[in-house]
């Protein structure tokens, strides 16, 4: 199988799983050898902030000196992205190989896997053969029956922002979405929550921990320190490569599952949690690509809420490219980016799942924005650059990657 053969095949796989659960998962496991009970995990949910947060941990492992495996979705640019070890990705004969093996399992006992979980049982083969001494796993969807919650146990799970997002799948309000998050956590394990959620979410992580006998532990709300993206977190100081007004919250989970990975013996380092934060690469999220162009993946309404914040003391003309996926509630996102003072350009992308930028554009039109269509996203960007102030291209991780592919 080649790599081309690969991807394809991956691609094939149905999006959901015909039967919810993961018994068919766990069969396959079972039959491969069960490489996730060799390795250590942290486990990330949430809704906002999952790949940030395991980002930074993945930096602050690497910086102490920790030999890391990474799983996180979507990808921007290259599909190999989703499976790293050591920062870097799975090399394509490894993707190759390990999918061909997959698949020849499957076929051999007549189970198939939706792609999520295919993707998760290959990057569980590649983390075991890599001697990998923890991994940081972002979950797919929710927790409770996500494919990456097959793990036995964590050393740290940890629950991001919980906002509304994908709720014909996880329930219609933050305590029902925050309910499936919980799922992660373990009988007798340790959590780490995001510092700033509702009073419902709050309560609900907290009955979870309760039940599970699990430890909680929110770390101290993240302070603005001297210096351009600084903070203070627990009275020390720390530096982010990463901008935007929400990262030093999303930092300060990182800090606190880190310390507490520190207690259990792994050679971390307040110096290495700050040398990781400093250093942590995660393109896509508030995102300079240049002076005039910035990046953001923002897809749901709390994601808009915070970039629109993050852009608060910007003094020039705002452009923003935008296109958005059928299954976000596009129209909050929509209300939430029109109060960004500026001009708006719909955007399309070459998918199924896309909102037609006809559409997009009588959502902003609704909330008063000043609204065009550019079908093609090269070309939107372009106009969007014509001008003198900056171009804010948002609303979803493919239209990120689109751009980034042309301009990063």
């Amino acid at each position: 199988m080649t790599y081309d053969e690969a991807i394809k095949y991956i691609h094939s796989a149905p999006k959901l799983a015909k039967v919810l659960g993961n018994e068919s998962l766990r069969f396959l496991l079972e039959a491969l050898g069960n490489p996730q009970k060799n390795l250590k995990f942290v486990h990330v949910a949430g809704t906002n902030g999952k790949g940030s947060v395991c980002a930074m941990l993945d930096s602050v492992l690497r910086a102490s000196g920790i030999k890391t495996g990474l799983f996180t979705s979507p990808y921007l640019e290259v599909f190999n992205e989703r499976i790293r070890t050591e920062g870097e990705n799975i090399p394509d004969l490894c993707l190759a190989e390990l999918t061909e093996t997959v698949k020849h399992c499957m076929e051999k006992h007549n189970v198939f896997l939706s792609e999520f979980a295919l993707i998760f049982v290959i990057a569980l083969l590649y983390f075991k053969r890599e001697q990998c001494s923890v991994v940081v796993l972002e979950t797919g969807l929710g927790g409770r029956l996500d494919a990456t919650n097959v793990i036995d146990e964590s050393l740290v799970s940890v629950i991001t922002s919980i906002g509304l997002d994908h709720m014909q799948y996880l329930g219609n309000t933050k305590e029902e979405i925050a309910a499936e998050k919980c799922g992660i956590i373990k009988e007798g394990g340790r959590v780490v929550l995001y510092p700033v959620q509702d009073d419902s979410v709050l309560e609900t992580v907290r009955r979870f921990c309760r039940k599970q006998n699990a430890g909680l532990f929110i770390p101290p709300l993240p302070e603005p320190a001297a210096g351009e993206r600084s903070f203070s977190c627990g009275g020390r100081e720390y530096s982010l490569s990463l901008g935007g007004h929400y990262q030093p919250y999303n930092a300060a989970a990182a800090i606190k599952a880190a310390q507490l990975l520190s207690e259990d013996g792994f050679p971390i380092t307040d110096e290495n949690i700050r040398r990781g934060l400093a250093e942590t690469v995660w393109h896509g999220r508030f995102e300079w690509l240049s002076d005039r162009l910035l990046l953001d993946g923002c897809h749901n309404e709390d994601g808009a809420a915070e970039l629109v914040r993050s852009l608060a003391g910007e003094k020039r003309h705002i452009t923003i490219v935008a296109a958005v996926m059928k299954d976000k509630d596009f129209a909050s996102v929509a209300e939430k980016l029109s109060r960004l003072s500026g001009d708006i350009i719909a955007t399309g992308l070459d998918m199924e799942r896309a909102v037609p930028p006809s559409e997009l554009a009588e959502s902003f039109a609704a909330c008063g924005a000043a609204v065009r269509v550019i079908e093609k996203p090269a070309e939107a960007v372009s106009t969007a650059l014509e001008g003198e102030g900056i171009c804010v291209v948002c609303g979803s991780l493919y239209l990120i990657g689109e751009i980034r592919r042309l301009y990063g």
